[in-house]
């Protein structure tokens, strides 16, 4: 089984520390800020990286999203306002990994509905089951790409805050 990695560096002057987490598949999930504190980002990436771990053992274990998440995830995959009901659909989707939709199409058509499986729903005529797994999507090109993307538009849209904030601080 592929795991979750951690790496520690020295920064450039020597003296501060960082570390960084690793996808199974290599790339990086995220970087810890760096320190002066040789240990700290050292033992917080080994901490996400064990708790990353234990979740791939166990797979009963359900990811449960916060509401930034959700948001994110609802807006920039899942959106779709020609069907009134989509929002609540992907909700269940996100939470459940379940739905029941009335239709005999999915409402996504490529994208995200390349990772949502259809079947007819037992016991409902013109309806279909609708599954959706997040683990899997999460873990796909089309995710990763749409979110760096997104992340670098939130890399300077701070930059930009912090900019105006330092702006209004020296009105004072």
């Amino acid at each position: 089984m592929k795991k979750y990695t951690c790496s520690r560096q020295k920064g450039t002057k020597g003296h501060c520390f960082q570390a960084q987490v690793f996808r199974p598949d290599g790339t990086s999930l995220c970087a810890i800020e760096p320190t002066d504190d040789e240990n700290e980002a050292s033992n917080m990436a080994e901490f996400i990286c064990k708790g990353l771990n234990e979740k791939l053992k166990d797979k009963s274990v359900k990811r449960i999203l916060t509401e930034n998440q959700k948001t994110y995830l609802l807006n920039y995959f899942f959106k779709n306002e020609e069907f009134a009901g989509w929002k609540s659909i992907a909700t269940s989707l996100l939470e459940t990994g379940e739905c029941v939709v009335a239709g005999t199409k999915c409402i996504w058509l490529g994208g995200v509905g390349n990772f949502i499986k259809t079947e007819n729903a037992d016991g409902f005529y013109g309806c279909l089951k609708y599954s959706f797994d997040l683990e899997i999507f999460l873990t796909s090109e089309h995710f990763k790409s749409i979110t760096e993307i997104y992340a670098e538009q939130l890399v300077e849209k701070k930059k930009q805050l912090d900019s105006e904030l330092v702006d209004i601080y020296l009105l004072k």
